[in-house]
C-alpha cells in the first residue's frame, strides 16, 4: 500500500475512534446527569416528607394540648354540676365548650391518620380514645380515675411527639 492510502486509512480509523469517544463520552456525561437529578429529586422527595411529618407533629402536638384543656374543663364542669346536683350525668356541657370539643377531636383524628410513626399514632389514638371516656363516666369517682390517667398518658404522649419532632429537625 502506499503511503497516501495509509494516510486515509490512519485517518479514517481517528474519525472513527473520535467519533466512538464522543459518544461514549456523552453517554457517560448523560448518565451521571441523570444519576445526579435523580439523586436530587430523591433529596428533594425526602426533605419535603421531612418538613411535612415535622408540620404535622407540631400541628398535632398543639391539638392534643387542646383536646386536654378541653377535656380538664368539661371534667371540671361535671364535678360542679355533681356538686350542685347530687346527680351524675345529667347536666349538659355548654354549647361553646361542646361544640370546642367536637371540633377538637375531628382535628386529633385528621392529624393523626398524618403521623407517619406507627408507635406514636397508636399512642394518639390511645389517647384521644381515653379522653373521650372521661366525659362519658358512670359516676365521679370513676371519671377522676379515667382523668388521672389521662393526664399521667397525657405526659408519655407529649413526651413521644417530643422525640418525634427532634428527629425531623
Amino acid at each position: 500500500m502506499e503511503a497516501a492510502a495509509w494516510g486515509f486509512v490512519g485517518t479514517l480509523i481517528g474519525a472513527v475512534v473520535g467519533a466512538a469517544t464522543s459518544v461514549l463520552t456523552t453517554t457517560i456525561n448523560s448518565r451521571n446527569a441523570y444519576s445526579i437529578h435523580s439523586l436530587k429529586n430523591d433529596q428533594e422527595r425526602a426533605e419535603r416528607a421531612r418538613v411535612f411529618q415535622r408540620e404535622a407533629l407540631l400541628t398535632t402536638q398543639d391539638i392534643v394540648q387542646e383536646t386536654m384543656r378541653l377535656m380538664a374543663r368539661a371534667h371540671l364542669a361535671d364535678n360542679a354540676a355533681f356538686r350542685e346536683t347530687q346527680q351524675w350525668g345529667r347536666n349538659m356541657l355548654e354549647d361553646g365548650l361542646s361544640e370546642s370539643i367536637q371540633l377538637a377531636n375531628q382535628k386529633m383524628t385528621a392529624m393523626v391518620e398524618r403521623i407517619s410513626d406507627d408507635s406514636l399514632r397508636a399512642s394518639l389514638k390511645s389517647l384521644h380514645s381515653l379522653c373521650n371516656t372521661v366525659l362519658s363516666a358512670d359516676s365521679p369517682e370513676e371519671s377522676r380515675e379515667i382523668f388521672n390517667a389521662v393526664s399521667e398518658f397525657f405526659t408519655k404522649v407529649m413526651a413521644q411527639l417530643g422525640t418525634a419532632l427532634r428527629s425531623h429537625y
